[in-house]
């Protein structure tokens, strides 16, 4: 795969997305897709080419009703580039309603999620635009 300055790419395993700057032996470095200018560096063999969702869940909320729900769409929204505010991509229990914005914010309480005048979504919304990449 041929890679230049200027590509999006992200790593596989991480789900790190950045853009490229440099371009070294085995890996990239650049910035990240929220234009941080935090420098990343994917190795080469995990990489791959990140493509822009068709849709974006800024300033949207969504209302999970169980863990397994809220993993799976913790885990798309990673996948999709978000991450949380505190920084990181760990998967959390009961995490009940999420807010999204740049990064993602969450509360087991609905009260922080109520007061975001915030589009809902429904968790299948996110799992299928993170299933198009």
């Amino acid at each position: 795969m041929e890679v230049k300055i200027g590509d999006k790419i992200r790593d596989k395993k991480q789900f790190t997305y950045l853009t490229v700057e440099w371009i070294g032996n085995n890996n990239y470095a650049g910035v990240n897709h929220h234009n941080d200018k935090v420098v990343r560096y994917i190795e080469k063999n995990d990489l791959e080419f990140y493509v822009e969702p068709a849709r974006s869940f800024k300033e949207t909320k969504v209302r999970v009703y169980n863990d397994e729900l809220s993993r799976k769409v913790q885990e798309a929204l990673f996948k999709l580039g978000y991450e949380w505010g505190f920084g990181g991509k760990q998967v959390f229990s009961g995490m009940a309603f999420i807010i999204i914005n740049e990064d993602m914010y969450s509360h087991k309480d609905d009260s922080f999620y109520i007061e975001h005048n915030y589009k809902e979504v429904q968790a299948h919304e996110i799992l299928e635009e993170a299933g198009k990449l």
